[in-house]
């Protein structure tokens, strides 16, 4: 073999060594990502999550698939983040009570009254104070990506009718784990009791406790107006989850892929808070028309009274949101 020989060989072989890489590029296996969460799917969080999905599929063409695990089938409440710390896991969807183990500023999603208006929330979650907060997560292996609206909560029972915060002494309410939670309903005299989520129709079904706080989707999604007699609009707590990824895998994804799926999740998170405003307006006029629940609806001066009420709960958690964030709220809450 002359050396024009050797030398077409060697393009040849060259050529086909670098098909074969492109072929295997071409042929990767997608990136799968597990995500979880702890409900049904047909909830508002459960929709949410399912739109991803198909949004990444539609978009990227089979690169990326997400994997759903809804109801806790995968990981529970208890164990999902530790699951997404560790890297058995690639996203989830908690409420942001539970980030509070790893960032205490995360409580200020759940002191009461702590925004004038759903306007100014978004203002918080979508501006500097809401990436100072979601930044401090990146310590903790942790990286938050968008907050979905649930919506603001309400006093439901089944013993009275609540129209000031002197009736809601000695109910017995379930909350979440939560230290604010815990220290609101303790602030009118009634008695916190921490029920996981999986258990709080059983709760309300055999008289262990007395009521709940719940947005008028979750009231009537969960079966719950079955079960209560009263609930009283309050408005006085949001209800929110973060979706959270994994920091190491959520950096380690090429730069195209995870610019595409930034755009989803914007897309995504801003349907997902249409659907919460539009889903809590259409549960609460079916609770009116259907009359199951007794609605209690208060004047101003009534919410006044539950604002005042709720007052040193807000003051005394100045020290662990930090004077910063707290000082930031108010001021958009007195600009707006």
């Amino acid at each position: 073999m002359n050396c024009l020989d050797k030398c077409i060989v060697g393009i040849i072989t060259l050529a086909g060594f670098v098909l074969g890489l492109n072929g295997a590029v071409v042929n990767a296996a997608p990136i799968e990502i597990r995500l979880a969460h702890s409900v049904a799917a047909d909830t508002l969080k459960g929709r949410a999550v399912n739109l991803l999905a198909k949004r990444v599929a539609q978009s990227l063409d089979g690169k990326v698939v997400i994997k759903v695990f809804s109801k806790g089938e995968l990981y529970t409440e208890k164990n999902v983040l530790q699951a997404l710390r560790n890297g058995r896991l690639e996203m989830a969807v908690p409420s942001l009570a539970k980030f509070v183990r790893w960032t205490p500023e995360f409580q200020v999603f759940s002191l009461p009254y702590m925004f004038k208006s759903r306007a100014v929330l978004h203002q918080v979650i979508d501006g500097e104070i809401g990436a100072k907060i979601l930044q401090k997560l990146e310590r903790d292996k942790m990286m938050g990506l968008a907050v979905w609206d649930n919506g603001f909560k309400h006093f439901t029972n089944n013993t009275k009718e609540i129209k000031n915060p002197k009736d809601m002494e000695d109910l017995v309410f379930r909350i979440m784990l939560s230290r604010v939670l815990e220290a609101q309903f303790k602030a009118v005299g009634a008695v916190p009791m921490i029920i996981p989520f999986n258990r709080v129709k059983a709760a309300l079904k055999n008289g262990e406790v007395d009521g709940q706080e719940s947005t008028w989707s979750s009231f009537y999604s969960s079966g719950s107006a079955d079960l209560q007699k009263y609930i009283t609009e309050t408005n006085h707590g949001y209800l929110g989850y973060l979706l959270v990824t994994n920091r190491q895998f959520w950096l380690n994804l090429p730069t195209d892929i995870r610019t595409e799926l930034e755009a989803i999740i914007k897309e995504v998170t801003l349907w997902a808070r249409q659907q919460s405003l539009e889903l809590n307006q259409q549960y609460r006029q079916k609770l009116l028309d259907d009359k199951r629940v007794h609605i209690t609806e208060l004047s101003q001066e009534q919410l006044a009274v539950f604002k005042k009420a709720f007052e040193p709960v807000r003051l005394d958690y100045i020290n662990f949101i930090g004077r910063d964030i707290y000082d930031g709220v108010e001021a958009l809450n007195n600009s707006n």
